[in-house]
C-alpha cells in the first residue's frame, strides 16, 4: 500500500526537536515523512536523511542519537533493519518539562496539563516538503542549506496556521495575524456600487503583530523574509468584510499570486470597475473593485498561503470552492455588461 502524500508532526514535539539544533529537526521531519498511517513507525533512517537533505549519514545518525537521546523516538532494531518510533508528547521528557511549569505544579494542574498532552497538535505537511515536487528543490533541504533553524522552524509552524477552506491561508486578522496591507480610495458610484481603487501600501511590507501565535523575538522578520525570497509562502490578496476583529473573507481577488480561477474574478471585477469609472487613468498597479455599497468597509488584504499544500481534506474543501469562483467571475462579467454611462457619479478624478 502506497503512502499517503502527506504526513504530521506534533506541533510541541516539532518544537522540542527544533531545540536540538538545525541536522535533528531536519532528521525529525525526514523520518515523519516516512511514516504510515499513524504518524508513528517510520523505517527511514540515516540514508534516508542524507538522500533527502544532503546531510552526511555520519552526522544523520548523530542526529539520530540527540532524538532518541532527548525521547523524541525510539528505535527497534530486526537484524540489520531499524525502524523509529515517534513518541507522543506526554512521553517527551522536554515537552511534559515545559507543560508542567512550576506555577503549575503550585496550583496542581500536574493531571490537567498531562491530559492536555494526550492530544496531538498535528501539523499537516506534504510529502513535497521533504522529497521535492518536479525538478525544485526540496523546501527542508533549502532551509537546511540556509542554515536558518528559525526559518525552517517557522515555515513548519506556519503549517499549523494554514486554513485554506476557512480564511485563504495563514490567519490575517489585525493584532494576531499577518498579511499585507492595501490602502482604498473611493472613485465613483455607479447605481448601487462603489467603485473602490486598490493598490499595495507602499508604506508597508508585510505586517504582523506579536500577540500572533507564531511570532518570535529575535529574528522572526529574518526567517519571514526568506521564506517569501524562497518562494515557499506568497500574499494572495483577497476582498474581506472590513478590518475588523470578526470579519469574514468576502472572495479571493489576487493581485499576482494565485489560482487560475481567482484570477479570473480579479480579471473580470476590474473589467467591470473599469467600466463603471472610464475617466480613471491612474499607474497600472491600482485595481478598479465595484462593492455593493451595502458593504461600506471592505478592505482588500494580501493573505499568506504556503506554496506547498498537504492533500488533506480540508484543501479539497477549499479547491471545492472553483465552482463559487466561476460564479463570482460570470456575475462581474454581467454587472460590466449591464453598465451605462450615465449612471456613473464621479467621486474623485
Amino acid at each position: 500500500m502506497s503512502r499517503a502524500p502527506f504526513f504530521a508532526v506534533d506541533r510541541r514535539c516539532w518544537r522540542a526537536a527544533c531545540d536540538l539544533g538545525m541536522n535533528e529537526a531536519v532528521a525529525y521531519l525526514v523520518i515523519a515523512s516516512g511514516t504510515g498511517g499513524d504518524q508513528r513507525t517510520s523505517s527511514w533512517s540515516a540514508t534516508s536523511i542524507e538522500v533527502r537533505t544532503g546531510i552526511h549519514h555520519r552526522r544523520a545518525t548523530g542526529a539520530i542519537d540527540n532524538l532518541v537521546g532527548a525521547g523524541l523516538m525510539t528505535v527497534e532494531k530486526r537484524g540489520k533493519r531499524r525502524s523509529y518510533f515517534l513518541k507522543p508528547a506526554n512521553e517527551v521528557p522536554a515537552v511534559v518539562a515545559k507543560t508542567i511549569t512550576p506555577a503549575r505544579r503550585a496550583r496542581e494542574k500536574c493531571q490537567e496539563a498531562l491530559e492536555e498532552l494526550e492530544n496531538p497538535q498535528w501539523i499537516w505537511l506534504p510529502n513535497a516538503l521533504v522529497e521535492g515536487a518536479a525538478d525544485e528543490t526540496p523546501p527542508v533541504k533549502l532551509l537546511r542549506q540556509s542554515q536558518n533553524l528559525k526559518a525552517l522552524r517557522l515555515f513548519i509552524d506556519l503549517y499549523f496556521y494554514h486554513d485554506l477552506a476557512d480564511c485563504g491561508g495563514i490567519e490575517w486578522h489585525r493584532g494576531i495575524g499577518i498579511r499585507q496591507p492595501f490602502t482604498r480610495r473611493e472613485i465613483g458610484r455607479h447605481g448601487i456600487y462603489v467603485v473602490w481603487a486598490f493598490k499595495p501600501d507602499p508604506t508597508t511590507g508585510s505586517q504582523t503583530y506579536k500577540n500572533a501565535p507564531f511570532w518570535f523575538e529575535g529574528g522572526f522578520w529574518d526567517a519571514w523574509n526568506m521564506l517569501l525570497s524562497a518562494g515557499l509562502v506568497e500574499f494572495v490578496a483577497h476582498l474581506v468584510e472590513s478590518d475588523g476583529d470578526v470579519a469574514e473573507v468576502i472572495h479571493p481577488l489576487p493581485w499576482a499570486n494565485g489560482e487560475d480561477g481567482e484570477k479570473a474574478i480579479t480579471i473580470a471585477a476590474i473589467g467591470a470597475g473599469r467600466r463603471m469609472a472610464p475617466f480613471f487613468d491612474d499607474e497600472r498597479t491600482t485595481m478598479l473593485i465595484p462593492v455593493s455599497k451595502l458593504r461600506p468597509d471592505v478592505e482588500l488584504i494580501g493573505i499568506a498561503r504556503m506554496k506547498y499544500r498537504p492533500q488533506t481534506a480540508r484543501t479539497s474543501e477549499w479547491l471545492a470552492k472553483a465552482n463559487e469562483w466561476r460564479k463570482t467571475a460570470l456575475a462581474f462579467d454581467e454587472m460590466a455588461a449591464t453598465v451605462e454611462d450615465s449612471g456613473i457619479k464621479v467621486v474623485s478624478r
